[in-house]
């Protein structure tokens, strides 16, 4: 077999399988599904499961990468003159966008990114945090944020603030996540914008 052929087989075998995984993980929740449905959605065994994912939590992993990748995307959108508010809706919406329709997902995939946090470098998984630590400190450097924190710790203050706004809603979704948002946002900005 053609070395990619045999490439392209084995993302879409990965793909099938992420997909089912998913789709088992809402139905029956992550803690008690069972890998041999995952395998049986996706049609492979259950040993192809476990050489793509070695654990539930990888496919958590992944699909939290994705939210990474979409909220890179949103932060690398943003004008070059952009201001504190406009940084801190894009984040919280680019959150909220990727999120909104994985309700059942969420809680799941943020306890897998807080296990995973000891074991991963910041260069390979959290890109997005240090995009928007640089946009903070650029901020900071003209006066229009404050200097009291490290862009870094506020970076994570603010996506982890968001994500916990996000179980929150999941678990009382009475109003529309994008009003909650959009609110943090504000609180947000009063935290950070100097006096």
């Amino acid at each position: 077999m053609v070395p990619g052929v045999r490439e392209k087989q084995r993302e879409e075998t990965r793909r099938r399988l992420y997909e089912a995984a998913l789709e088992v993980f809402r139905r029956d929740g992550v803690q008690t599904c069972r890998i041999d449905d995952i395998a049986r959605i996706a049609e492979v065994s259950r040993a192809a499961f476990y050489f793509h994912f070695p654990t539930k939590d990888a496919v958590l992993l992944q699909l939290a990468h994705e939210g990474e990748e979409q909220l890179l995307k949103a932060l690398e959108a943003l004008p070059a003159d952009h201001t504190l508010l406009q940084l801190l809706e894009t984040v919280a919406g680019a959150q909220g966008t990727f999120w909104k329709d994985k309700r059942e997902l969420v809680a799941d995939a943020y306890g897998a990114v807080l296990r995973a946090i000891a074991t991963v470098s910041d260069a390979e998984y959290f890109q997005s945090r240090n995009r928007f630590a640089g946009q903070l400190k650029r901020l900071q450097d003209k006066g229009l944020a404050i200097r009291d924190f490290a862009p870094e710790v506020m970076a994570e203050s603010v996506l982890s603030s968001v994500m916990i706004i996000i179980i929150g809603w999941v678990r009382t979704p009475e109003a529309p996540l994008e009003q909650h948002l959009k609110k943090a946002a504000q609180v947000f900005l009063r935290s950070l914008k100097p006096d």
